[in-house]
């Protein structure tokens, strides 16, 4: 062991602290109070780890990853995982590692278990590996105007334009404020999905 004595109550040693079985122990804490995790040294600054603490920052800026599961159904479905009750969303993406190559409609849409099924994410395609954000389409032969989008409800709002000289639309980006303590869902485009791997991202900050 690293210790060689006690002072006052106190465990002191010339080394550090480690802790486990005989021949496989681990480090926790060096000889000048540096603390170790997994036997890895902490270099953060206490200040520095504090800014995780909501009670001490007010709120933090966290990121979830939930895995889709392929079902054979178009069903909204379930993640398990609630927001926050006091959650800011900021962005809701797709990380697919694996594109859908078999089924018929490659999209994936993503929103909330009883609030809006498609508020973050309405169809967005899943037929390429890669991050996936919802976004405006923007199209026209006379004038470039804003079409469409697959970000959803919650986190835009788009008024189509057409394709007449100045009749662009309108589409602007906002965080979401309005789902906390619910649960994020997902729904599949077809019930024929073969290939995908991917993950929903949901970028939210926590407020204490």
């Amino acid at each position: 062991m690293a210790w060689n004595h006690f002072r006052k109550g106190k465990l002191a040693g010339a080394l550090g602290l480690w802790v486990g079985d005989v021949g496989s122990e681990v480090q926790v804490a060096g000889p000048t109070g540096q603390l170790y995790q997994s036997g890895t040294a902490l270099t953060a600054t206490a200040a520095e780890i504090n800014t995780l603490d909501l009670s001490v920052v007010g709120g933090a800026v966290k990121i979830k990853k939930i895995p889709v599961t392929r079902v054979a159904k178009t069903a909204e479905q379930d993640t398990g995982w609630a927001l926050p009750t006091k959650a800011i969303v900021l962005d809701v993406l797709l990380d697919v590692i694996t594109k859908e190559e078999t089924g018929t409609t490659k999209t994936v849409t993503v929103g909330t278990l009883s609030g809006d099924a498609d508020g973050y994410l309405n169809a967005a395609s899943v037929a390429d590996a890669g991050l996936v954000r919802g976004k405006a389409t923007i199209t026209g032969n006379n004038e470039s105007y804003f079409a469409s989008t697959t970000r959803g409800a919650l986190l835009a709002t788009l008024v189509a334009g057409t394709d007449a000289d100045g009749d662009v639309g309108t589409y602007y980006e906002f965080p979401d404020t309005t789902m906390g303590g619910k649960k994020i869902s997902y729904s599949l485009g077809s019930a024929d999905f073969k290939e995908l791997v991917a993950n929903i991202i949901v970028v939210y900050i926590e407020v204490a």
